[in-house]
């Protein structure tokens, strides 16, 4: 069961701030009742009416991020103040090494909410079809669009985030990370982190709030209302708390909010521990929870291991959140930052063309597979804008890199290979930062390649299959990781004439390393460990395949494989 799952239900969208000062805007710019028919919600989608220049891009790049807005440098300013403060507190909930890291700088675009025009009448109405009375006399559902006024996309190997803000009443201390956000930071790590520290860290971040330099915690609420009252009158009213081999295990989880008492259990003690690592004054405990977490994420939980972080047994560790529980049902819980350090002088400048071009038009990109995946009848008009933003950046002569990068990702996305390819090219040999770009072009060389097969039977030459591997060579050096290059490289090297050895071999550990859940990936190192002379560490992969099997489908494969070895040499079948 993968993390996603499990935590869908947790999902917010977006950047959120305290209703008063920046509410869910319907189109309109106001908030609405619900209406009757269908609704249809839209990233923003930017149309001035002819004859007003829409206000000029301000561009500012800092250590992570790049900023674009089309706010008061002020409001600009406040924001990006706001941004670093945040990025610090989370650190208070998670180390900077337990995050999901990006070679490239996070995007970030404002506009202001009295100068967008994303809720215009204009726009509204080409998205909207006009009414048809159907032919059999029935009435029909009326269709509303809006246009969402934030919003936090992800690509393989970026992130990006679209504020409208508005001047009159933003207040940047009322700004937090939604749980949407912090999720992405917890699941997109490699190695994944621990399932029982993302579902319980989040459960826990239900009841947060945003302080100038703190976090604070409302009090817990255990398995069920009727228990959390008993235990906040008697302290000593018995409580079930799971052994810490079953809760480490996952033991009763299942992947909906309302899975039962035994799901509800696990997911509360989760988030039990959590609080009580980041309780009190002891630097030591956090510090030896920290390291617990990270051992665990590669080497699965163990009670030797948690004994040489916190000194702690499994039985201790319960008896301690069992005497921790009845205090957290009437405290908060208040975390405060050791000192926040103030982000470096920056200065506002007009944005370039080219940096307009990448970054909107990076942005824009984003919007189309969004898009696709839940209304795709409007994927052709983002498409159609994030083709204008980005050739009017080229016509102006920019050949920034990372703006072809961005270009031939955008080609790749409109299904036009052809067209993306020389893009790619362009990037990868100037070095480009983006790990997609090196992946996308190693998938137009295979494409290619597998063509024609020089080596007949479907099967790559030495020569094709060094050239596909070529641009992945690259992306394996930049973050974060991405599944595909080491996917991609298994499936080359399962086609190619060319023998494998102990250096192909570490490369595929490193992929399992950082995927250990990825079933295809597995699949494809014990076969070719199996292929090329490696039979005890293909049995290794195969026993590992069999336990975290997905699907019955995929468990048949890995047997087959497993049966296969057996009977060319029984004694190296065993892991």
């Amino acid at each position: 069961m993968t993390a996603a799952r499990l935590l869908r239900w947790l999902a917010v969208v977006g950047w959120s701030v305290t209703p008063a000062a920046w509410g869910a805007v319907a189109v309109g710019g106001a908030a609405a009742p619900a209406p009757a028919g269908e609704v249809v919600e839209l990233p923003p989608f930017e149309v001035f009416a002819p004859g007003k220049p829409p206000p000029p891009w301000q561009y500012v790049a800092l250590a992570n991020i790049e900023v674009l807005s089309r706010c008061s440098s002020s409001l600009t300013r406040e924001f990006i103040e706001a941004h670093g403060r945040l990025t610090q507190l989370l650190q208070l909930l998670l180390p900077a090494d337990l995050q999901v890291k990006f070679a490239a700088p996070q995007i970030i675009i404002l506009t202001d909410q009295t100068t967008t025009p994303s809720s215009s009448k204009e726009t509204v109405e080409g998205f909207t079809p006009a009414a048809k009375a159907p032919a059999d006399g029935r009435a029909t559902r009326e269709r509303v669009v809006r246009f969402m006024p934030n919003l936090r996309l992800n690509d393989t190997d970026a992130v990006a985030v679209y504020a409208i803000l508005d001047s009159q009443g933003f207040n940047g201390e009322r700004l937090m990370l939604t749980a949407n956000h912090v999720r992405d930071v917890l699941e997109r790590r490699t190695p994944p982190l621990p399932i029982w520290y993302l579902v319980g860290l989040l459960t826990l971040y239900q009841d947060i709030h945003y302080l100038h330099d703190a976090l604070e915690f409302e009090p817990f609420g255990w398995v069920t209302p009727a228990e959390t009252e008993r235990l906040r009158i008697d302290p000593e009213y018995p409580r079930t708390l799971l052994p810490l081999r079953e809760l480490f295990a996952g033991v009763g989880r299942r992947d909906t909010p309302d899975a039962g008492e035994a799901a509800r259990l696990w997911r509360m003690q989760s988030a039990l521990l959590v609080r009580w690592a980041m309780d009190g004054d002891d630097p030591a405990r956090r510090a030896g929870f920290w390291n617990f977490v990270r051992r665990t994420a590669t080497e699965g939980a163990s009670e030797a291991a948690l004994q040489a972080c916190l000194g702690l047994s499994y039985a201790d560790l319960r008896d301690r959140l069992s005497d921790y529980l009845p205090g957290t049902l009437r405290n908060r819980l208040r975390l405060r930052a050791a000192k926040l350090v103030p982000l470096p002088p920056f200065t506002l400048q007009l944005a370039t063309p080219n940096e307009i071009g990448r970054i909107k038009g990076d942005w824009e990109r984003m919007e189309i597979t969004y898009v696709k995946a839940r209304h795709p009848q409007y994927a052709d008009k983002y498409a159609v804008q994030a083709h204008r933003t980005l050739t009017e950046a080229y016509e102006k002569g920019a050949r920034d890199p990372r703006l072809l990068g961005v270009i031939g990702l955008y080609e790749v996305e409109v299904g036009n290979g052809a067209a993306a390819r020389s893009y790619l090219e362009d990037a990868a040999r100037a070095k480009v930062v983006r790990p997609r770009v090196y992946l996308e072009l190693a998938r137009l060389r295979y494409a290619e390649a597998m063509a024609i097969p020089a080596a007949g039977e479907q099967r790559l030459s030495a020569t094709q299959a060094n050239r596909v591997l070529e641009p992945l060579s690259m992306a394996w050096t930049q973050l974060p990781p991405l599944v595909d290059t080491f996917f991609l490289a298994a499936e080359v090297w399962a086609r190619s004439a060319s023998s494998l050895g102990k250096t192909h071999f570490d490369l595929l550990d490193e992929g399992r390393r950082l995927f250990p859940n990825h079933s295809a990936l597995t699949y494809y190192a014990a076969l070719l460990k199996a292929t090329h002379g490696d039979e005890a560490g293909a049995a290794a992969e195969i026993a590992a395949g069999l336990q975290a099997a997905p699907t019955a489908a995929s468990r048949v494969k890995f047997e087959q494989l497993r049966d296969a070895l057996q009977r060319r040499n029984p004694a190296s079948a065993r892991p």
